[in-house]
């Protein structure tokens, strides 16, 4: 019990037995809800299962099984837990946090001159990734320093988007986290990666998420995709007769739904249409029904 509830109640003591009653049925709750809270914005939040994310090459990943958090009631607690166990690369220093009346949380983080533009950008993808799952909080602002304390950078990152500038300064180039689904090692079930992509200022993301699968050989050899674009939620593609005549080295299934969800898996689209050189077909290869609209299939999740 606060300092200040202890004082009032020991003036309650000398007022008469049945108020003292219903004076403590008013305040004795509030008293034992707040004792334990740091600040107001320190409430129940809605989870005590968290993936903890991290850089692997150039992309982002989760650890193979999530991690339980030790006080899921306590937003701050959450994020000390996460950050103590966030796998940063080892030219970050993280030095603690701050978090304001509006849960915008505060990172300070050191870094070394030789880490690369990429690094950094993956490494806050994976925090951002990571802390966000904590429904309370609104944004994460990041102030990096060097290790000799020069701040060189004081920005503010949410899921939606992270906007950064190319090395050679001259043209903005929208950098957006994305989920891939790729073909496992035997090419009969689909692993979830998330990655960070650039995108043109004339591109859009449906059209980067499909070259993307194609850059790793998620298509048969020779496909091209013809025309891609998406209406009322739905992303019409149309591939090259390739698509359907040469044989891939997966499951016609994985490499119609390694499409259909990494789509599906951006705002906006719910369902994937295909066809192939401008017309709908009945199936591909003969085995997987690309008649209609698909939506998302978790079945070949490994």
């Amino acid at each position: 019990m606060r300092k200040s509830d202890i004082s009032y109640n020991s003036i309650l003591c000398k007022v008469t037995a049945l108020f003292v009653f219903l004076i403590l049925l008013i305040f004795v709750p509030g008293c034992g809800t707040a004792e334990n809270d740091e600040t107001a914005t320190d409430e129940v939040i809605e989870v005590s299962m968290v993936d903890l994310y991290y850089v692997e090459g150039n992309e982002l990943k989760a650890d193979e099984d999530a991690y339980q958090l030790k006080q899921p009631y306590s937003v701050s607690a959450s994020i000390e837990e996460i950050m103590s166990n966030q796998k940063l690369s080892d030219k970050m220093i993280y030095n603690g946090f701050s978090m304001d009346e509006y849960n915008n949380v505060v990172l300070n983080i050191d870094i070394e001159t030789s880490i690369t533009q990429e690094e950094l950008v993956l490494n806050k993808a994976a925090v951002v990734c990571s802390l966000s799952q904590i429904n309370d909080i609104a944004s994460v602002r990041f102030i990096l320093s060097t290790l000799d304390d020069t701040i060189i950078e004081d920005k503010v990152y949410t899921m939606s988007s992270f906007l950064f500038y190319d090395s050679l300064g001259e043209d903005s180039i929208n950098q957006e986290r994305v989920t891939l689904y790729l073909p496992d090692e035997d090419g009969d079930g689909l692993d979830r990666s998330e990655i960070i992509i650039g995108i043109e200022p004339q591109e859009s993301l449906a059209e980067c998420v499909t070259g993307e699968l194609d850059r790793r050989n998620v298509f048969p050899e020779g496909t091209k995709v013809n025309r891609i674009y998406v209406k009322d939620s739905i992303c019409y593609v149309d591939f090259s007769r390739e698509f359907d005549e040469q044989n891939g080295s997966v499951n016609p299934s994985v490499t119609i739904y390694a499409l259909v969800n990494s789509l599906t898996s951006i705002r906006d689209i719910s369902g994937v249409h295909i066809t192939i050189d401008g017309e709908r077909r009945e199936s591909y290869r003969q085995l997987v029904d690309i008649s209609e609209i698909l939506y998302f299939e978790g079945g070949l999740l490994n």
